[in-house]
């Protein structure tokens, strides 16, 4: 565990008003420091921007995220509150944030799968449901689709070039509303096989409810398989209703957009924190393959 700089530290208990008497690592982190601190007399998180490369490219993250959870307060779902942000590191060295803790945890082997799946379509239903039409951070694409190509990993030369083509075209036009833009299962929080918590909100902004609808969509094949990701369509496409058409452009500019394209696939690194001990890098490949012909298959 890298122990927290005393000015770190410092800035903490200011911002608290309390002592810091314990704090220990979050699992599951992979892109930011992440902490739970015991105070005196409650709790908090404390997330550490330390990620260069991410900073360099989006440096307001501590703020975007502050905001986000100001936004997030309209949802019905408990999500984090912010309680403190250091948005260029001036007061504790890193850009930071620190918020509330929500109760629950992650939950990716369930007791009763089909009612955990619903239950994960239902809540981000009801995140899209805010417009945040006041929200100042725009959807954007990690990856250029005007020039993603067919991944040198892959022997389904065919296939991928026909994904790439599409995506190169613009996707429909859309309703926009706020999106978290990380929503997957290791970011719902359970309790007694309930939603009790949203979290890990940096990347929330306004933008098509298909974004988040093929991210997660995108994590489930890799966890359990394509029918699970189809299955979860369904489900959403239920609570969501009538009035949203969901745009396989989404689902294949998801796979592109979480670097399908550039490596070969692994195992998320948080996925065997949270028990999912079988999964090799073998068969996130093969998982990917047979959801990048199921997304296909549905495209006339």
């Amino acid at each position: 565990m890298k122990a927290l700089d005393v000015q770190v530290i410092r800035w903490a208990e200011e911002v608290l008003n309390s002592s810091i008497t314990a704090y220990e690592p979050l699992t599951g982190a992979t892109s930011s420091r992440l902490y739970k601190m015991e105070l005196t007399d409650a709790e908090a998180v404390l997330r550490l921007y330390d990620n260069e490369a991410w900073l360099e490219k989006e440096p307001d993250l501590a703020e975007h995220e502050a905001e986000s959870l100001k936004q997030a307060e309209k949802l019905s779902v408990a999500t984090p509150e912010v309680i403190g942000v250091d948005r260029n590191g001036k007061a504790c060295g890193l850009p930071a944030v620190i918020m509330s803790v929500v109760d629950g945890k992650v939950e990716l082997q369930p007791a009763d799968f089909e009612r955990w799946l619903d239950e994960l379509a239902k809540t981000l239903a009801d995140i899209h449901r805010l417009t945040a039409d006041d929200f100042q951070w725009e959807h954007f694409t990690y990856q250029d689709m005007g020039s993603v190509s067919v991944p040198a990993w892959t022997n389904r030369t065919e296939a991928w070039n026909r994904a790439a083509k599409y995506v190169q075209q613009k996707p429909k036009q859309t309703r926009l509303c706020f999106i978290h833009r990380d929503y997957h299962p290791c970011n719902v929080l359970w309790t007694n096989g309930n939603v009790s918590g949203v979290v890990d909100w940096v990347n929330a902004c306004r933008g098509p409810a298909g974004v988040d609808v093929a991210h997660c969509r995108v994590n489930l094949a890799q966890l359990y398989g394509s029918e699970t990701a189809d299955h979860f369509l369904d489900r959403y496409l239920a609570h969501a209703g009538r009035d949203y058409k969901h745009d396989p452009y989404w689902d294949l500019a998801g796979l592109f957009d979480i670097g399908a394209a550039e490596a070969a696939p692994s195992v998320y690194e948080g996925w065997p924190v949270f028990g999912m001990k079988h999964l090799t890098d073998a068969l996130i490949a093969e998982r990917i393959e047979q959801y990048l012909d199921r997304i296909l298959a549905r495209i006339k």
